[in-house]
């Protein structure tokens, strides 16, 4: 019966797994036969380790002898990812690749981060490029202390935090679920510093260039999720009513239209100065009738439609054919 490594290991728990191991704390593995976790100079089995490191997570219980080891497995894939040297058994030290240090240097990380970045703009912009040769680069500059796998591992820490910000990630770097607050906390860090997204975009606002603004941003990064949006939008005062919004569900909306207006099914009139095709959002139940600001009442559409709905004389037909042609409208 396999079993889950559960999610949340940290370094700390593997320290401890290992202060575990060498007060003979009792576990289900016997000695490694491929290859040895190594710490201090001195070698571990990298599975038995690990089962001690998850007690924290498993009641306080060492897994059980259910799950792989292995080069390429999870369990290696955790430990490398979290700084330890794993070698190949009877291998000399002095040939064994090292660390400058078992946790990623601000270098390190920036270095990794930009390298992500640059192939989430090229998938963005539908330019090629190999992933197996963007880590060889890696490995043979900043990153020369680490393993392939490490790296890997890396990239997938960045796609879970940019997942748990409802962004999209590289293509086959699949967010992992074990990152540690204090590894997802530099990396979002590391991201708004190289401008992947800023912190304020995902804020609602009352300031209509400030909602152009946050959501353009947020177009740029990519929206991965549906945004939840403000339920019962509060009124802000200044020379003229304005409506708190969510600028995730405009820049989701726009997004999702692709440059295609929603109610009559033309292309954008035009482009932004940034390239961007130029279309409007609505909302079918409007803000100041109790309507909230959700991508079930939201649509994105062409300037005249957008005329045509508030004005048309035909405006209560033209509504409900959006509800026709549009199976995420909701009525509200």
């Amino acid at each position: 019966m396999a079993v889950n490594i559960p999610e949340g290991i940290t370094h700390q728990d593997v320290l401890d797994g290992i202060a575990r191991f060498d007060a003979g704390q009792s576990h289900e593995f016997g000695e490694s036969t491929g290859y040895d976790l190594v710490y201090r100079d001195k070698r571990y089995p990298p599975k038995a380790i690990l089962a001690l490191a998850a007690s924290r997570l498993n009641n306080g219980k060492p897994l059980a002898n259910f799950f792989k080891g292995g080069k390429r497995s999870e369990a290696f894939r955790i430990l490398d990812g979290l700084g330890f040297v794993i070698e190949p058994k009877g291998r000399k030290r002095g040939l064994a690749r090292t660390r400058d240090s078992r946790y990623w240097t601000p270098g390190e990380l920036r270095a990794s981060v930009g390298a992500y970045l640059d192939m989430l703009g090229r998938e963005h912009r539908g330019e090629s490029f190999v992933k197996k040769e963007v880590i060889r680069r890696l490995l043979s500059g900043p990153l020369a202390s680490r393993s392939r796998g490490s790296v890997e591992y890396r990239f997938e820490n960045i796609s879970s935090v940019l997942h748990d910000l409802g962004l999209v990630w590289v293509t086959g770097y699949k967010p992992h679920s074990n990152v540690g607050a204090n590894v997802a906390g530099k990396i979002r860090e590391m991201l708004v510093e190289l401008g992947a997204f800023a912190p304020d975009d995902f804020m609602p606002t009352a300031d209509p260039d400030e909602l152009e603004h946050r959501s353009v941003g947020l177009q740029r990064a990519g929206i991965s999720q549906i945004p939840a949006g403000v339920s019962a939008p509060q009124m802000a005062s200044s020379t003229s009513t304005t409506f708190v919004r969510d600028p995730r569900v405009k820049a989701w909306v726009l997004q999702q239209a692709d440059g295609i207006c929603e109610c009559c099914g033309n292309p954008a009139p035009f482009r932004t100065d940034d390239g961007r095709p130029y279309l409007e959002v609505h909302h079918v139940q409007p803000l100041a009738d109790g309507g909230p600001d959700v991508v079930e009442n939201v649509v994105a559409i062409c300037p005249n439609c957008h005329r045509a709905l508030h004005h048309g004389f035909d405006r209560s037909q033209a509504l409900s054919s959006l509800f026709d042609m549009i199976d995420r409208l909701e009525k509200h």
